[in-house]
């Protein structure tokens, strides 16, 4: 990504329509970050559970 503040891009845009691709860009990121640790998170706490489920049998 390059290195310009975030602000800088978003009030630079010409138009309302480029705004909004800019923060449809921005929003799309935020979700693939999320889904990835969303993910990883899920698997890590099926993995605590089936442990702590053993462990109390």
């Amino acid at each position: 990504m390059d290195n310009k503040k975030p602000l800088d891009e978003f009030q630079n845009a010409k138009s309302s329509e480029e705004r909004i691709k800019i923060l449809m860009k921005k929003l799309k990121k935020l979700q693939e970050v999320q889904a990835y640790y969303g993910s990883k998170n899920f698997k890590n706490s099926l993995y605590k559970e089936k442990n702590s489920s053993s462990r109390e049998s």
